[in-house]
């Protein structure tokens, strides 16, 4: 029975932690708003956390990333769509909702 309650505290408080980092690769509709065109990487790891994956891509000299967020549905958190943050240079350059 300890043992249990023991998993269960554990799993309340990093449940809690994780809700106010963001959570892992997680971004609620709220945070996506919050940022703006030519924000930098720091400044969106700040409001949104860090993303569940990152995309690299090199065009003409240019280093693009597009990082992918993932955020609960309008299902009661049952399915999950994604959120698209693109930087150029280091800079966003469009988020895509």
């Amino acid at each position: 029975m300890r043992t249990a309650l023991r998993i269960a505290a554990v799993f309340a408080l990093i449940t809690s932690l994780t809700a106010c980092s963001g959570g892992m690769g997680m971004m609620s509709q709220d945070q996506a708003y919050k940022i703006m065109e030519g924000m930098n990487q720091e400044e969106v790891v700040d409001i949104a956390g860090r993303p569940v994956e990152i995309n690299r891509t090199r065009v003409a000299g240019m280093m693009q990333e597009q990082w992918v967020y993932d955020t609960p549905g309008s299902m009661a958190g049952t399915s999950y769509k994604r959120i698209y943050v693109y930087f150029e240079n280091g800079l966003v350059s469009a988020i895509q909702h």
